[in-house]
């Protein structure tokens, strides 16, 4: 799936296939990689705090909710609070608003799960009034039960 959403950017890919617009963490996607087992998905429990050095701040841990699709914020590191200006951490998607500005956002995350694919988007913040900051995210489906994708690991970047 690759899509445009007014200013913003939706790509997907399937976990065997090269992401030729990834944006975000190539080192988190490294590491995530690395955490994979042929064609499982890793877990949350496959990672230490260690292995995120460097990615820290950047890093968003969410777990899927269903009955409305939404995610949970579990961990909104501090680079990503410093962007939204408020951290998000224990909110949920659906809660927050934003999904109201850019409603492909909950599609993109929901297709990402059904599929399990490798998510990447790019785009300003124009719904904080920071139109001139534009962020990049690398969205990592992560399985608990090595089945279903049931968190996203993720990171994002900003562009100045």
């Amino acid at each position: 799936m690759n899509k445009k959403s007014e200013s913003w950017q939706y790509y997907s890919c399937g976990l065997n296939e090269k992401l030729n617009h990834l944006h975000g963490s190539r080192s988190l996607y490294t590491l995530w990689n690395s955490k994979r087992d042929g064609d499982i998905l890793p877990a949350w429990k496959d990672f230490e705090f260690e292995d995120f050095i460097g990615l820290h701040s950047q890093i968003i841990f969410t777990e899927i909710q269903h009955e409305p699709f939404d995610l949970y914020y579990r961990i909104f590191g501090s680079f990503a609070s410093d962007l939204y200006d408020q951290n998000l951490t224990g909110a949920k998607l659906r809660s927050t608003g934003h999904h109201h500005k850019d409603p492909d956002i909950l599609n993109y995350y929901e297709n990402l799960q059904k599929n399990q694919n490798i998510g990447s988007c790019t785009g300003p913040l124009n719904w904080l009034g920071k139109e001139y900051l534009h962020v990049s995210m690398i969205d990592l489906p992560l399985s608990a039960n090595g089945e279903n994708v049931t968190h996203f690991l993720s990171a994002i970047q900003h562009h100045g």
